[in-house]
């Protein structure tokens, strides 16, 4: 559906089903689809580096869609010192974050992640409490389906790795 250019109302018309549907519902429709898939809960992992989906960061991605996302991790340690994660996507889809991170002392860490080079996971190491934001995309080719966050410790600990409610996937389509 093609975007329409919203019409200037004037006082005392008669308004109908045509032209509400025409400005408002048709033109709603045409703007490009936004998701975001939040964490409402804790989500732990204890004595394991087997990646698992997350309960909560994942969302359907359409056919021949192209989205811009952005990843953002409230993160306790696990006593291990990193994590690892990855994601998964529809066949034939290709998708990427990267993330550009400043500890206190001022050093400049860049991780990079994606589906293209065939990685397996990326290790991380956040500070306790850290917040870690990733930006990135994904395509998909002919086949839908969802885009989903994995992770696990790097190494296995008895102390839980956690992320925290709140994180959240936010995604939005722009081809």
């Amino acid at each position: 559906m093609a975007w329409t250019t919203p019409r200037t109302f004037v006082d005392g018309e008669l308004e109908n089903a045509a032209i509400f549907n025409t400005h408002l519902r048709d033109n709603l429709n045409a703007l490009p689809a936004h998701t975001l898939a939040r964490k409402t809960a804790d989500e732990s992992v204890t004595s394991s580096t087997t990646l698992q989906d997350d309960d909560h960061l994942f969302f359907t991605m359409g056919t021949n869609q192209i989205w811009m996302l952005e990843l953002v991790l409230w993160l306790v340690d696990g006593g291990t010192g990193k994590y690892k994660f990855f994601a998964t996507g529809p066949a034939s889809s290709t998708w990427g974050f990267q993330a550009v991170q400043f500890s206190v002392a001022g050093t400049l860490t860049s991780r990079v992640f994606d589906s293209v080079n065939g990685q397996t996971d990326t290790q991380c190491t956040p500070s306790a409490g850290q917040v870690q934001s990733w930006h990135g995309y994904a395509t998909t080719g002919a086949t839908a389906g969802n885009l989903q966050f994995q992770w696990a410790q790097s190494t296995s600990s008895g102390s839980a790795t956690v992320i925290k409610r709140g994180s959240y996937l936010a995604g939005y389509q722009v081809a």
